[in-house]
């Protein structure tokens, strides 16, 4: 088995992956992450409460689910200056390309 430490997260696993790979919500308030291949599963502790979380490797709810019902305001937060900052692309929206007023092909 091999790991991998780094200051952020602790990565236990058959294969190296890299932290840039993971979803921006563990990166952002989980460390210690441990993946266990074998039984499809990866484990991380929260930021601020030091709680392990599991879930099913590569699927993220459980530690959403944490987040939210723990760390509400933290969590609206966090939403808020995603959802801030993606706003902020140039980039048309979908409603007014698939408006009812554009002609029919």
């Amino acid at each position: 088995m091999m790991t991998n430490n780094s200051t952020d997260s602790q990565m236990e696993c058959d294969s190296i992956i890299d932290i840039n790979d993971y979803p921006t919500v563990i990166k952002e308030f989980f460390v210690n992450v441990s993946i266990n291949i074998e039984k499809n599963k990866w484990t991380a502790k929260c930021k601020f409460c030091s709680l392990s979380i599991s879930d099913t490797y590569k699927t993220t709810s459980n530690f959403f689910k944490h987040l939210k019902n723990k760390h509400k305001n933290k969590f609206d937060e966090w939403k808020n200056s995603k959802t801030q900052s993606s706003n902020d692309t140039d980039q048309p929206k979908i409603n007014l390309i698939f408006s009812p007023d554009r002609e029919k092909c």
